[in-house]
């Protein structure tokens, strides 16, 4: 019993794992807040979850800006890329979304919820593993954009889980704007880096053959 409580024991990694993610999460709402940066802060959480994932959580605040500032302009290109596709696959489920309720459409509806439902998983298969391939290998961002659609099809069953849980903060907050609210606090220590962690778990799963023998 007493095991459990030891510093091996699976109660304390337990905790040191997730005050590791609330720091991160923290600093991820910190360097994120330009929006321009959401690159180089995603990037830097990743790596910095993987790093947790692994067990090398020592100096994971340093850790973390060294790889926010290392590669500064790629990443940033790089969710830039992310982002401005996120606002085209917004916008498109908006004018869907008011296709829908118009009457003068009624005999496409199902057409149109189809088209929207397939642009949101296009967008999910080709940038579920994109920014987790960012902070894990030294390749351009052509050729990362290249494997995370390769990846995305052949580990569609992987993309697909990937993007949902990292949706999952906002899907929260577009159903139910008060529950949203009751759970802010949580969010704040949790919204990005506590779902992003399943995600690397899925993501180093996905991509395992490739990884160094060491990881």
């Amino acid at each position: 019993m007493l095991q459990i409580f030891s510093m091996d024991g699976p109660l304390y990694k337990f905790l040191s794992t997730l005050a590791n993610i609330v720091i991160i999460n923290i600093l991820w709402l910190i360097t994120v807040i330009p929006v321009i940066t959401f690159g180089p802060a995603t990037e830097a959480a990743i790596y910095t979850l993987t790093k947790v994932y692994k067990g090398e959580d020592s100096k994971l605040i340093r850790k973390y800006f060294k790889e926010f500032r290392d590669g500064f302009k790629k990443n940033m290109a790089a969710g830039l890329i992310v982002l401005i596709s996120a606002a085209v696959v917004a916008m498109d489920l908006f004018i869907f979304y008011n296709l829908l309720k118009s009457d003068d459409y009624s005999k496409s509806k199902e057409m149109i919820k189809i088209i929207g439902i397939a642009f949101v998983i296009l967008y999910i298969i080709l940038f579920s593993f994109f920014m987790p391939l960012m902070a894990t290998f030294e390749n351009s961002i052509r050729q990362n954009l290249k494997n995370s659609l390769l990846l995305g099809v052949r580990r569609f069953y992987i993309a697909l889980p990937m993007g949902l849980i990292t949706f999952i903060p906002l899907m929260i907050f577009l159903y139910d704007q008060q529950f949203f609210m009751k759970i802010f606090m949580l969010f704040l220590m949790l919204g990005f880096a506590g779902p992003e962690y399943i995600n690397v778990i899925l993501f180093r799963f996905g991509v395992k053959e490739y990884l160094p023998k060491e990881d």
